[in-house]
């Protein structure tokens, strides 16, 4: 999956297949999330269809000027979130995108993540964010041929309105990234082999898949 951060982007420079909102009880209540589409969440949320509960999702398509037609509106809760709450919350997205079959989403963050996190670090919540779509966009791998598999999500990109990203700040994303991507590609991994039938992980099955992966990552670690 590639990851990217970007500074200084606007709506209707999105390119994705679907916009990630992270969205509170109040924003749904009060409007404060953008002004071209307050008036539908406080719809949505007198309606009773979407009211920003964590963890919840709503896929809301839209028409915009920009390169994508779907919200995915996900609830959170109010002030800073903890590291955990991202990753959940990122996770939950990723789920709503995979039924979608959206391959490419882009996610808002503030213009300073040190209002957005309890941890006040960039590279965590980067970390955080990161295992949380791997996880939520996580498969297990099908065994019968009529099952349908879904798209995989490719690319996210987390962006940000403000154009004042300095080069620290874009190193703790990439560090973030990295971290985040490797914590998550390992249970993945995990899943994939506990849910393996017993005869196809035998102990020399174990070990070799454990080498690929520990090859790859290292590879990916000298580029």
């Amino acid at each position: 999956m590639l990851w990217t951060w970007k500074s200084g982007v606007t709506y209707d420079q999105v390119n994705s297949d679907a916009l990630i909102v992270l969205v509170t009880k109040q924003q749904m209540k009060e409007g404060g999330v953008a002004p071209e589409w307050d008036h539908l969440l406080k719809e949505l949320n007198e309606r009773g269809l979407f009211q920003g509960a964590a963890n919840r999702t709503y896929v809301l398509p839209i028409h915009t000027e920009g390169g994508f037609r779907t919200l995915i509106l996900t609830g959170r809760t109010e002030g800073p979130m903890t590291s955990e709450q991202l990753r959940l919350a990122a996770a939950q997205g990723a789920k709503a995108a995979v039924k979608i079959g959206a391959k490419k989403l882009s996610l808002e963050v503030p213009a300073t993540m040190m209002q957005f996190t309890v941890e006040q670090d960039i590279e965590e919540a980067a970390q955080a964010l990161t295992e949380g779509f791997l996880l939520g966009g996580y498969q297990a791998k099908r065994y019968k041929r009529e099952e349908d598999v879904k798209e995989n999500i490719q690319e996210v990109v987390f962006f940000t309105k403000d154009n004042h990203s300095d080069a620290g700040t874009e190193e703790s994303w990439e560090r973030g990234f990295a971290r985040g991507e490797a914590v998550g590609e390992a249970t993945c991994l995990a899943r994939d082999l506990t849910n393996l039938p017993g005869n196809m992980l035998v102990p020399d099955d174990l070990a070799q898949a454990l080498w690929v992966w520990q090859s790859a990552t290292a590879w990916r670690a000298m580029c």
